[in-house]
């Protein structure tokens, strides 16, 4: 029996005027195991979708000009090396509202 995994990855960067360059404001990566580890999974993923949303809106303006970023729970690409990727083979829920 082959056992899953899944990551939770949700991400916010916010471009700063004066430098002009992107900065991390909010970063969460974690991995589940397993069935019960997707119905864990599935519940930080509404919390950290709380979370998302309140890093997009709350920030000092006069310094960031624009805030991107997206919140997704993934079965996570695994290299030939049996490293883990950042980004999914097969999307399970998505928080994507910029389209990255």
């Amino acid at each position: 029996m082959e056992t899953k995994i899944y990551q939770l990855t949700c991400f916010v960067n916010g471009w700063v005027k004066r430098k002009k360059v992107w900065e991390s404001l909010y970063s969460f990566t974690k991995i589940y195991v397993g069935e019960a580890g997707l119905k864990t999974a599935t519940s930080d993923f509404e919390r950290q979708k709380e979370q998302f949303k309140h890093y997009r809106s709350v920030g000092n303006w006069n310094r960031i000009g624009d805030v991107r970023g997206k919140c997704e729970l993934h079965e996570p690409h695994i290299h030939d090396d049996g490293s883990i990727a950042y980004w999914g083979d097969n999307i399970l829920l998505i928080e994507n509202p910029d389209n990255i």
